[in-house]
C-alpha cells in the first residue's frame, strides 16, 4: 500500500495491490500516484496513474500541467 496524506479538506490518494504483483513508485503529489506493474506471472509491464485533478475552476490548468 502507498498513501498520500490528506491536506486540509482533502481525503488524500491511497494504492493498494496484491502482494504478488511488483510495483515501482515512479512519482507522486498530493493529486497523482504514477506507479509501474509488472511481474504477474509474465514479462508484461504495464503504468497506471491515480490522478485527483484540482477541483477550483481557475485551478485546472495545474491538473493539466500535471497530466
Amino acid at each position: 500500500m502507498f498513501a498520500v496524506p490528506s491536506s486540509g479538506r482533502s481525503g488524500g490518494l491511497c494504492a493498494m495491490w496484491k502482494t504478488e504483483a511488483n510495483l515501482l513508485l515512479r512519482s507522486y503529489s498530493s493529486n497523482h500516484i504514477d506507479l509501474e506493474v509488472g511481474g504477474v506471472g509474465d514479462d508484461i509491464h504495464w503504468r497506471v496513474t491515480f490522478f485527483y485533478g484540482f477541483p477550483a475552476e481557475g485551478d485546472r490548468h495545474k491538473s493539466w500541467s500535471l497530466l
